[in-house]
């Protein structure tokens, strides 16, 4: 998605609109930037709100087109209408990193962003004492991926009940000590 970032100066028009962005001051440093209007379409004309909407919670990367030295890594923390006669949203965002200060007449990119060091975190559960049962309390959340394995790091194959998205059951045809992988 591509917007332009607006500012009430002669080389603009005299609101912003479609396509645009508003909000922080020109030469903000891109790591102070909490919050920015958005009109609902980008400069290409798409729609952009049912996207914006999926993307709460997750990592946005706003970076300078033709200077990637101007960018901001942020967590999209809310989107919401501002008024319904104007077509802006406010995107309110937690800064992870950035560089640079937003620079008027620039056009910026906006995309989703994640490091690979920012992944989903693996919990592995230890089970030292033999057994064809295995009660996992991993806390992430959700109904992770599994990978088992033996003390001989051999992969073990077994039924995985998720009593819900914080706890899982794994059931084995004998009893073993290994270790569960899940993310």
């Amino acid at each position: 998605m591509v917007f332009y970032y607006w500012t009430a100066n002669s080389a603009n028009t005299q609101t912003p609109g479609p396509g645009d962005f508003y909000g922080p001051s020109i030469n903000t440093p891109m790591t102070s930037i909490t919050t920015m209007q958005l009109y609902k379409t980008d400069r290409s004309g798409q729609d952009v709100v049912a996207f914006m909407d999926y993307l709460v919670g997750n990592n946005i990367l706003i970076s300078a087109q033709n200077d990637i030295s101007i960018f901001g890594h942020f967590k999209i923390d809310s989107y919401t209408i501002n008024n319904p006669n104007d077509d802006f949203y406010t995107l309110n965002l937690i800064n992870i990193a950035g560089s640079g200060n937003l620079t008027p007449l620039l056009h910026y990119d906006f995309a989703v962003f994640q490091l690979s060091s920012q992944q989903a975190p693996t919990f592995v559960f230890s089970q030292v004492v033999p057994s064809v049962v295995w009660n996992v309390n991993h806390n992430l959340g959700k109904f992770p991926s599994i990978s088992v394995v033996d003390t001989a790091n051999t992969v073990v194959t077994g039924q995985y009940n998720y009593t819900d998205n914080n706890n899982v059951t794994l059931t084995f045809s004998a009893g073993f000590a290994g270790k569960a992988y899940l993310n």
